[in-house]
């Protein structure tokens, strides 16, 4: 008579339950870098020109909000990326990696794109290093050639398609209820169309549905599924 044997034991399943907390606890992080970043950051829409002045007004708070707070945010995103990757390991893997991978790089490519532009901005406004007669047309071009733009475009295009790579998986396998991946559509295209006057409320729907699924998958490693 044979019998089998499973590869679950107290310590694979305290390190899967260890990781899954460490990936809650990195999307509600990157939730609260989102809800900053997009606090702080002015009223300002996209592709609108600012004036030096007006820069020079803010570059503090500039700075801080994208040195600091987008990072963060770009981290939860890639964090996120893993919360997917291991809630759908088992019940739909293919769907996970590949969301997971793009959400992973998209989360790296809005950290750099967004610290890109604060430290930029930030140094050319700097009266005291820099005359304003050569920041001024410095500022302007950077606005206009927007040289950061690709990191940062890589990490909007791997948030957006993961996302919504991310939700059909999350459909498919349903691992999560359905208004978790409705969410994380709304979240997607209202980040996308909403303005930045009132996006830190209005795209709330994709940190609420990145912390859903990492709890999703802290409950299924602590089950053991």
């Amino acid at each position: 008579m044979s019998m089998t044997t499973t590869d679950t034991t107290p310590d694979t399943a305290n390190t899967a339950l260890t990781r899954a907390v460490l990936i809650l606890g990195g999307t509600v992080l990157g939730a609260v870098g989102w809800v900053v970043f997009l606090f702080q950051h002015q009223d300002w829409e996209r592709d609108e020109r600012i004036g030096y002045d007006a820069m020079a007004g803010v570059r503090d708070a500039w700075f801080t909000a994208h040195y600091w707070w987008g990072p963060l945010m770009g981290l939860g995103i890639a964090v996120t990326g893993l919360a997917v990757a291991q809630l759908l390991r088992r019940k739909g893997s293919i769907w996970g990696t590949v969301a997971g991978a793009l959400l992973v790089v998209g989360g790296f490519g809005f950290a750099v794109g967004l610290a890109s532009e604060g430290i930029s901005y930030f140094v050319v406004t700097d009266r005291q290093t820099l005359d304003p007669t050569a920041g001024a047309p410095l500022l302007a071009h950077l606005m206009e050639s927007q040289t950061y733009f690709p990191i940062f475009g890589i990490g909007l295009a791997g948030f957006s398609v993961g996302c919504l790579i991310a939700a059909v998986g999350l459909v498919v396998t349903r691992a999560v209820p359905i208004w978790v991946p409705a969410l994380l559509v709304i979240g997607v295209v209202g980040t996308a169309v909403i303005p930045h006057a009132i996006a830190w409320w209005g795209t709330l729907p994709y940190p609420i549905a990145a912390i859903t699924i990492a709890w999703y998958g802290v409950r299924g490693a602590r089950n053991g599924t």
